[in-house]
């Protein structure tokens, strides 16, 4: 079956291209329903919806103190992040996650980086500004791109996050079995739409303008987003580290005891005493 797809592809590129590229284009900005991260926080969320472009973002909070915001991944919803909440919590933070457009609970059936990054605007409005930002895979450049536009936060975690959405993108439609007049028709369709280069929303080029300690996590098996994105986003900040873990893969860092410590020791580096204890 998924032979005579690639081929029914291939044939529809090669009739049609632009049509094609138009189709390709709204199944790029369709999320898939990502099999869900068991790792349920056992502190109480106070729930909400927020009003954001025609509909509305489900928010869940928790604690109070310093805050955190955990931005998801494509695909994922706000639980993905959700092993960090409890440590956090105990510590004295507040902690904020949020489903993006066309995820979760949130409106909407297709999105983009640019409006997942004017999300997490919303996020910073509503709840900023943050003492750290925690992120995973496409969460990471989003929350890069919504930096560069006023997002404030003195420390970000990146996990498994790609150095260009667009190219991910172009890796996944040939692997579909399109043509490369087609991507090429896709990627000048979202630039025209958007209004953006596709140069914009590298990770890389974005994190140069983050003058802020960043985590950068990556799996060295990662086979969604292999450790070369990871490293070289990690170069190209002002103040990056790069933590490559082993086995994991693309999501298991998310719920890895070892790393969600790291992560948390990371975060709660300059929170102030009085404001964020650990618990013993």
């Amino acid at each position: 079956m998924r032979l005579i797809r690639k081929v029914f592809l291939r044939v529809f590129c090669v009739l049609m291209p632009k049509t094609a590229a138009r189709f390709l284009g709204k199944h790029m900005m369709t999320p898939y329903a990502a099999p869900p991260i068991k790792a349920q926080s056992q502190a109480e969320a106070t729930r909400m919806r927020i009003p954001y472009a025609h509909g509305w973002l489900s928010v869940s909070v928790w604690g109070g103190g310093p805050t955190i915001l955990l931005v998801h991944g494509w695909g994922g919803r706000s639980e993905s992040l959700g092993a960090a909440v409890d440590p956090l919590v105990k510590a004295g933070c507040r902690v904020v996650a949020y489903d993006a457009p066309a995820h979760g609970e949130s409106s909407g059936e297709r999105t983009s980086m640019v409006e997942c990054a004017g999300a997490a605007l919303q996020m910073d409005g509503r709840f900023g500004p943050f003492h750290a930002v925690i992120a995973h895979s496409f969460g990471g450049p989003t929350a890069a791109l919504a930096h560069k536009h006023g997002l404030e936060s003195d420390r970000f975690v990146l996990m498994g996050a790609p150095l260009s959405v667009m190219d991910l993108m172009i890796d996944m439609g040939q692997a579909l079995g399109a043509t490369n007049r087609v991507l090429e028709l896709m990627i000048r369709g979202f630039e025209a739409r958007l209004r953006f280069r596709s140069e914009e929303l590298r990770t890389d080029r974005l994190v140069e303008q983050i003058n802020a300690p960043i985590l950068i996590v990556h799996d060295q098996e990662d086979k969604v987003v292999p450790l070369d994105h990871g490293a070289t986003i990690a170069a190209a900040a002002p103040q990056g580290s790069l933590v490559a873990t082993n086995g994991l893969g693309h999501r298991g860092p998310l719920t890895d005891p070892d790393v969600v410590s790291t992560v948390v020791e990371f975060v709660l580096k300059d929170v102030p005493i009085q404001d964020c204890v650990m618990s013993t």
